[in-house]
């Protein structure tokens, strides 16, 4: 008897592990879950649904990005059986994961205010010159009660052939848009934007960020040239500005 209950016992699944690269809906058996955006040769956004909020009572799902990034995400949704969902859970870089808990009635996200988190961003030189006029998404917006931290930035000049030129123009982070709320200290790109060489500076949050939570919550960080006029220059268009943003993603809801 006791033989026979041991076997039925090595049966059961404790713990189930998935990977999946595509769509999933979690049944309550799968505590543990590391979803990538497709596999790397078709990747495309994903879908996670967690499972039934009543059935998962009293325990506990972890979901870790195998791999994500700002157009490839991964996306965690409930079953809209949930009290207070306070709208979708968003993984967007490689190795960002979130912890919910069940009570049998909501879903309770166990990191309501994430890690420090890391996005990269390579522009054109195209794109530097028009900067002015189309500022660059570097982090994108994250849902309807997803506040976006700015914490610091690092940025690095790849120099193809020949210079850009600036006059007056600097570079600054906003909420939103190039009219929207300032977030950083202006880069100053004399001695950075028209150096001969790869080149790094830094930028590092404003004291006083002070915004309606209307054009902060839900809204994307962009990059801004904050002159009178474009930059210009480098006529064989072969330099690139990269920029790694780091940044904290608060639930407001």
């Amino acid at each position: 008897m006791l033989d026979d209950r041991s076997a039925e016992h090595d049966k059961v699944i404790v713990d189930k592990y998935d990977d999946p690269t595509g769509d999933f809906s979690m049944t309550t058996r799968d505590y543990v879950l590391r979803p990538s955006a497709g596999p790397s040769t078709l990747r495309a956004p994903v879908t996670i649904t967690l499972p039934s909020v009543s059935e998962a009572k009293g325990r506990i799902y972890s979901i870790l990005a195998r791999y994500a990034d700002v157009t490839n995400t991964i996306t965690i949704t409930d079953k809209g059986d949930s009290e207070y969902w306070s709208g979708d859970y968003p993984l967007i870089v490689s190795g960002q994961n979130y912890m919910f808990y069940s009570d049998g009635l909501h879903w309770k996200n166990m990191s309501e205010t994430i890690g420090v988190l890391s996005i990269k961003t390579v522009m054109t030189a195209a794109e530097v010159l028009n900067l002015r006029a189309v500022p660059i998404t570097i982090v994108p917006a994250l849902g309807a009660t997803k506040l976006i931290e700015f914490i610091s930035a690092t940025l690095e000049l790849g120099y193809g052939s020949n210079v850009f030129a600036e006059s007056s123009a600097n570079l600054e982070i906003n909420y939103k848009d190039g009219a929207g709320v300032t977030v950083s200290v202006a880069v100053e790109t004399t001695d950075f934007l028209d150096q001969t060489a790869d080149t790094l500076t830094r930028a590092i949050p404003i004291k006083d960020a002070i915004a309606a939570s209307t054009v902060a919550i839900n809204q994307p960080l962009v990059l801004h040239n904050t002159g009178a006029a474009e930059f210009s220059g480098n006529a064989a268009l072969d330099n690139t500005l990269t920029i790694w943003t780091l940044f904290r993603v608060i639930e407001t809801g």
